[in-house]
């Protein structure tokens, strides 16, 4: 240990030395042993500039020299350093320190771009920091044949922002504040650029902080805190035409295979973001993901990928910038995969160069979503809660049931993180599991209703309407924990509920033939007696509160009922043919002396012009309704005018010649039509028996073996 250090110095002083050898020396002349400088003299004896590249070289490690055993009395000429050896390597560092500032001189040009020639980052800098869409319009009109797939995302990303920015009417997140961090900055740097210590510029910039605050409040106008802007519907349109511009020269043959995956991604979510439903650009989307992009995208990607196209199709299919299918769609306001997770809005029309596109049906190619599930299906594991429930909630919306594998790996790899799932994305689970009919396991439901439990507290009311609409669709039977806790909140929420959301609760728990407590149907009849009774009501909320009260075990009020009653006659322009079907099929159940001669006659007229689209079923269920209203009104065989008479009888005759007539619903409409008074239609009446009845006894017939023969196989 006492010979380390000065044999490491010796070490040290022979490198310095053989450094000098190679910089100095040009030919080969032999070392004296006299001429050894000192170890601290070595860099000193090199002139100039060699003496500095020595030392840098020697400093930054890029000449390595095997240390030589140099000794008063050693002979030097036997060394393994020869002089020729020292003169290749000093040309060899020479070689590097030129590259490295060749280098250097290359990278330093690069920061001062000539003026006028295009700078790919700054235009990414601008399109992000875009605050109006009409910046946005301006960059793509300047430079929209030099953008690629980043600046396709960056913009496509930055106008849904500000789209929705404009339909809140509120400025985009965060502008202010980076407008006042950046003159903050200007004038902290114009200040206390002379001063050198760093604690006195630290202290002078905070004092002059609010300075600087007040004398841009004096000067600055007071703004509202929400800015109106009178511009916002040409602000919408703008923005939806500029979206379909983009993506259509993103998406056109040629360029959108020079696009990644996040690209494409972006470019889809922006369109379901600005409420933007072309078919065109939807075909062209999916050419663009086939599966080779589908395997290729992350879990994130692929689960918003999903989500988008889901949202775009259900606004191609409407026509308008509407998310919903139906009025069951209750997952319309659903988180999504960005940062506040809000679905389309659907304040803004199309724009006029695509609304005839968002008006055809377009319908996702079955291989394109099979592909998606499967792709899906490898990164079940790594996908996020929010991720999961959107992509499930996509495929419920376009109507995709994956195949049973798909859904046995989806309840292997969620059953155990439940747990973990947020109040929203459980109820989006089950609203897509009884969407698509799915068969769920007994053990993860145990584990969806435990997991349900802990956060039912903290849902809204129609995340309380998505989880019970789900376990009612899927034929799921909550245990009694959990409906004790949901009758609790619901009826807490009742007040808050939408019109939608109470009908809803009563038709699910109809479905799954829960009669609730009387206190909470005295809350429900008070919450929801004004709503369902005016004039703006959807036919099917009113419709399906009347569907619900007639299959329970519960009597409502006589004056409820009979505003149910009017408010239905007021709207039967208004029913489609299941509406009407259900609407006197719930009458008849509940209280047929509720039907008065008016009632019957504005639904036998309003029914006439569409019973030509009425189902079986509902023939059926119109058939026995009248039956019944026939026995206990004698002067309802009046209002059955011989028009509708021949109307029904076309009908049911046109179902009967396609066989799509149960037994049981052709037993129905055979004894209503036995029943009902046909007086200038008796003919076209006893040719449509005549050919019924045999029919009805051949299904009588084959209902009889087919109950045989299960029978025998059990």
């Amino acid at each position: 240990m006492l010979l380390r250090a000065p044999f490491l110095r010796c070490v040290s002083w022979l490198r310095r030395f053989s450094l000098y050898v190679a910089c100095s020396s040009t030919a080969s002349v032999g070392l004296q042993p006299a001429t050894f400088p000192a170890p601290g003299q070595a860099m000193a004896m090199l002139p100039g500039h060699r003496g500095l590249l020595a030392q840098r070289v020697c400093t930054a490690g890029s000449l390595l020299l095997c240390p030589v055993a140099w000794h008063p009395g050693c002979n030097h000429s036997s060394s393994a350093f020869s002089p020729a050896s020292a003169v290749a390597i000093g040309q060899a560092a020479c070689s590097t320190r030129q590259l490295v500032i060749t280098r250097a001189k290359v990278k330093k040009s690069r920061r001062y771009i000539p003026e006028g020639e295009f700078q790919p980052r700054l235009l990414t800098h601008k399109l992000q920091k875009a605050e109006r869409i009409q910046q946005l319009q301006q960059l793509w009109d300047e430079h929209s044949q030099q953008f690629n797939s980043i600046h396709f995302s960056a913009l496509m990303q930055q106008l849904a922002v500000l789209h929705e920015a404009a339909q809140t009417g509120r400025l985009p997140r965060g502008s202010n504040d980076a407008q006042e961090a950046e003159q903050l900055l200007l004038e902290w740097l114009s200040n206390d650029s002379t001063s050198s210590k760093p604690k006195q510029r630290q202290g002078r910039a905070a004092a002059q902080q609010p300075q600087h605050r007040e004398r841009q409040q004096q000067h600055k106008q007071p703004e509202p805190s929400t800015p109106q802007r009178p511009e916002q519907p040409a602000e919408l349109a703008t923005a939806q035409q500029l979206a379909g511009n983009i993506a259509a020269a993103a998406l056109q043959p040629g360029q959108r295979e020079q696009l990644d995956g996040r690209a494409l991604v972006m470019i889809t979510h922006s369109l379901a973001k600005v409420g933007l439903g072309d078919s065109q650009l939807l075909h062209s989307i999916i050419q663009a993901t086939g599966p080779h992009v589908l395997r290729r995208l992350d879990a994130q990607q692929l689960t918003n990928l999903i989500w988008s196209v889901a949202v775009c199709t259900l606004q191609s299919r409407h026509g308008q910038n509407s998310s919903r299918e139906s009025s069951n769609s209750y997952a319309s306001n659903g988180r999504g995969p960005d940062s506040n997770g809000s679905l389309p809005s659907a304040a803004a029309l199309p724009p006029a160069g695509v609304a005839a596109s968002s008006q055809r049906r377009f319908q996702l190619p079955y291989s394109w979503l099979a592909a998606a599930a499967a792709a899906l299906q490898q990164q079940l594991d790594r996908c996020d809660s929010a991720g999961l429930a959107m992509a499930l909630w996509g495929f419920a919306q376009v109507g995709f049931r994956p195949e049973d594998a798909w859904w046995s790996a989806f309840w292997s790899a969620t059953q155990d993180r439940l747990s973990g799932y947020s109040g929203q994305d459980l109820s989006l689970v089950m609203y897509a599991c009884g969407k698509l009919k799915a068969k769920v396991p007994d053990a993860w439901l145990a584990s969806y209703l435990a997991a349900s439990c802990a956060v039912l507290r903290s849902l809204s009311p129609q995340q309380l309407t998505m989880s019970l609409w789900g376990l009612a669709g899927a034929g799921c039977q909550p245990d009694k924990a959990w409906l004790m806790l949901w009758f609790l909140e619901s009826k807490t929420n009742m007040h808050r509920a939408g019109t939608q959301d109470l009908s809803v609760w009563l038709y699910s728990l109809a479905v799954l033939r829960i009669t609730p407590s009387p206190l909470w149907c005295t809350s429900f009849v008070e919450a929801s007696f004004e709503r369902l009774t005016a004039a703006n009501t959807a036919p099917q909320e009113l419709v399906n509160v009347m569907w619900a009260i007639s299959c329970m075990s519960w009597s409502p009020p006589m004056l409820y009922w009979k505003g149910l009653m009017d408010a239905a006659a007021a709207s039967f322009d208004r029913f489609n043919s299941h509406d009407l079907a259900n609407c006197i099929s719930a009458a008849t159940a509940v209280d047929v002396n509720s039907i008065d001669k008016h009632w019957l006659t504005c639904f036998l007229q309003a029914s006439e012009p569409k019973l030509s689209s009425f189902m079986p079923v509902q023939l059926a269920h119109t058939a026995r309704s009248l039956a019944m209203t026939l026995k206990a009104h004698d002067w309802a065989s009046l209002c059955i005018q011989a028009s509708w008479q021949s109307a029904f009888i076309r009908a049911v005759s046109q179902q009967l010649s396609q066989g799509k007539f149960s037994e049981r619903n052709l037993y129905w409409v055979v004894d209503g039509v036995k029943q009902i008074n046909f007086k200038p239609a008796t003919q076209d009446a006893r040719d449509f028996l005549r050919t019924a009845e045999p029919c009805l006894e051949q299904l009588r017939s084959m209902c009889v073996q087919q109950r045989k023969d299960q029978t025998a196989q059990q």
